[in-house]
């Protein structure tokens, strides 16, 4: 998807739908290169987007990390995407549809988030690796916790999938003869 909008030509990549609405959030990266987070009605006839994040007066403008999708919460309140802070390292952050004032940055750790994320269904938590480990981050108390322990076997960085009941978490672990999908409970 190419599409024109005030800023000139934009590239479209990496979608999701937000919430169940008729919103398609994008990153979108300008003539300079910068990848930023765009809106997009999908409603026959439409062609309005709409700039969400506008990080380029940031210490480390634009998106950041490995290669992620956006995803929205549940409810469409929030959109997650990654980005780097102040220091560098790749965090975790929200923007709201609604209010792009509403940039938040949710991991304040020393560790980059090494992996594509998921929304658990309560609209709270998202999962992630860090450090080498399965987490579950509250976007409200910025609260980490671990799911797994470290072990001499990397995880992959696709995403985390967090099951329909929130109860489990599969994700992928490189081992010496191959992949291999792992599940974890979550307490």
């Amino acid at each position: 998807l190419v599409t024109r909008n005030e800023y000139g030509r934009v590239r479209c990549c990496e979608e999701a739908w937000v919430g169940r609405s008729r919103l398609i959030a994008f990153q979108g990266e300008l003539a300079d290169g910068l990848r930023e987070v765009y809106l997009v009605d999908a409603a026959i006839g439409s062609d309005s987007i709409r700039r969400l994040t506008n990080t380029e007066n940031h210490r480390f403008p634009g998106l950041a990390g490995p290669r992620h999708w956006l995803r929205s919460s549940p409810d469409g309140a929030r959109i997650g995407f990654m980005k780097k802070d102040d220091a560098g390292i790749v965090q975790f952050w929200t923007v709201c549809p609604d209010d792009a004032r509403d940039l938040r940055q949710i991991t304040h750790g020393p560790h980059p988030v090494a992996s594509a994320f998921t929304w658990h269904p309560d609209g709270k938590r998202v999962a992630f690796v860090m450090n080498n480990r399965v987490c579950l981050c509250n976007v409200d108390t910025w609260d980490v916790q671990t799911i797994t322990e470290t072990e001499s076997d990397p995880i992959r960085p696709e995403a985390c999938v967090v099951s329909p009941d929130g109860k489990r978490i599969a994700f992928a672990r490189q081992r010496s003869d191959g992949n291999q999908i792992m599940v974890v409970d979550v307490a």
